[in-house]
């Protein structure tokens, strides 16, 4: 099957900010904001074979179709501080995770991040990276 260049369920910017970036691009984009993780709870993530929990704070643009996810930058994670708002990926919600992983491993892709329960199996979601350094991340259509 393949992945659409214009069908993306989503892009996310890394903030630097979060409450300023929802103001600023809430207002250039005309839309409110709908509040994701509140950086309460630390989630396990692996990156290859080590286990890194976050604290992770993000916002989702209330517009579509294509919505926009904004994560707070948090240092030492696949989200690090740029010192300004940047772009992230372009995640797509896929009905068959596994297949679409392996598909991206097979074309070169490399599994960057993924969720930490179970084993190094991509679970829930994974963000694989170009050789170039395009990310892109791929989402359970279950959960998206």
């Amino acid at each position: 099957m393949g992945l659409d260049l214009f069908g993306p369920s989503h892009i996310c910017i890394v903030a630097a900010d979060l409450d300023v970036a929802m103001r600023e691009l809430g207002a250039v984009w005309r839309t409110s904001w709908t509040a994701g993780r509140d950086g309460t709870v630390g989630i396990p993530f692996r990156s290859g074979s080590s286990i890194t929990t976050v604290h992770l704070r993000s916002a989702w643009g209330e517009r579509g179709p294509l919505r926009v996810e904004l994560i707070q930058a948090v240092v030492d994670t696949i989200w690090p501080p740029g010192g300004a708002d940047y772009f992230h990926h372009l995640g797509y919600s896929v009905p068959d995770l596994q297949a679409e992983a392996r598909r991206m491993t097979a074309l070169g892709l490399e599994l960057e991040w993924t969720r930490a329960e179970g084993p190094f199996d991509i679970n829930a979601f994974g963000y694989f990276r170009l050789p170039g350094g395009v990310r892109i991340e791929l989402v359970s259509r279950a959960i998206d």
